[in-house]
């Protein structure tokens, strides 16, 4: 029998902008959640064996205990091999164990369940997003805009996989598409500020970016962005503000926020916060090269030229190479 989740449209078309990738999580395991048990018919206490230890994997979930909860979901399993949400409970268990091969495997069979449900496909588009698989987002989001016709939910992952794969016209359509059933959400402004950025309007791309700042106003996505603007418009004291905020949140999964910081540093002479932000931006993503390459000045400026010399060697090997590689080789060396 088809299990059908209805999520509060809210909380999926804000969760970008208002939470971090942990509390994303939690926020769906939750909303999910209340919603399965409602679906389910469970009261307080739920009288059947496989109700049972669902709720004790929904509780489990909650307390985020989550291989505990995917052990109490392989029972469901075993009870109801047929159980379209126990498979979904898990691909977020997996998500939250950061299994995303797993979680993948488990949205695909609860698809494979029900192909038909928009919640399902939801959980693809999104591990898909996860691992920045922008036309495997794009694809399943072109799907569920069929399912649920053309929520605004669908039509801002439409938004923003058309944004990433730079199909501007397209990112065009879906913004008409929003404005026309009154949606006015951060992700509007956030994704108009890339359109306008694509064709050059900055002006109108900042007024954009500080709209969605005023409806969510620690999303660190737009904080990010806003602090780019200003370094490349040359305001390196105004960038450095937005980048701190934007670090606060502790959402810099690939380092990119660090490593503009370490740039700003850079710029005011402050070598030693340079480099603790290079180490950070290496820590979080050592496949950076350009941290590698932008360490080895500051490694020269305190006597570790072997130690510049090695990260020189690294950007080389990550695939990152610029006109003032040689010159840094040639102070390695020289030193």
């Amino acid at each position: 029998m088809r299990t059908k989740m209805s999520f509060p449209m809210t909380i999926f078309t804000s969760m970008r902008m208002m939470n971090g990738k942990r509390a994303e999580l939690l926020n769906r395991i939750l909303i999910s959640c209340l919603t399965l048990l409602l679906v389910l018919g469970m009261v307080a206490r739920p009288q059947g064996r496989k109700e049972k230890i669902f709720f004790e994997a929904v509780v489990l979930m909650e307390q985020e205990f989550y291989d505990k909860a995917l052990s109490r979901l392989d029972s469901v399993i075993i009870l109801d091999p047929a159980q379209t949400n126990a498979y979904l409970m898990r691909g977020v268990c997996h998500q939250s164990l950061e299994n995303d091969s797993l979680a993948l495997m488990n949205f695909y069979t609860a698809k494979g369940l029900d192909n038909q449900n928009p919640e399902v496909i939801y959980f693809l588009a999104e591990a898909y997003q996860r691992q920045r698989s922008w036309d495997s987002v794009l694809k399943y989001y072109t799907i569920t805009s069929g399912l649920d016709n053309n929520s605004s939910k669908s039509q801002i992952g439409l938004l923003r996989a058309n944004s990433e794969l730079d199909r501007w016209e397209e990112v065009k359509k879906n913004i008409g598409t929003l404005e026309s059933v009154g949606y006015r959400g951060p992700d509007l402004y956030y994704f108009g500020a890339r359109y306008d950025l694509s064709r050059e309007d900055r002006r109108s791309a900042r007024s954009n970016f500080y709209k969605a700042r005023e409806l969510a106003p620690n999303d660190p996505v737009t904080n990010f962005a806003l602090a780019k603007m200003y370094y490349e418009d040359g305001d390196i004291d105004t960038s450095g503000i937005f980048v701190d905020q934007a670090i606060l949140s502790k959402q810099d999964e690939y380092g990119e926020q660090h490593l503009l910081r370490a740039k700003i540093n850079y710029q005011k002479e402050d070598t030693l916060h340079a480099l603790i932000d290079l180490n950070e931006v290496i820590h979080l993503n050592s496949e950076c090269g350009e941290a590698y390459m932008l360490r080895a000045p500051a490694k020269i400026y305190f006597g570790d030229s072997l130690g510049a010399c090695e990260d020189i060697n690294m950007a080389f090997s990550k695939g990152f190479s610029s006109d003032s590689s040689l010159y840094f080789l040639y102070n390695c060396v020289k030193k």
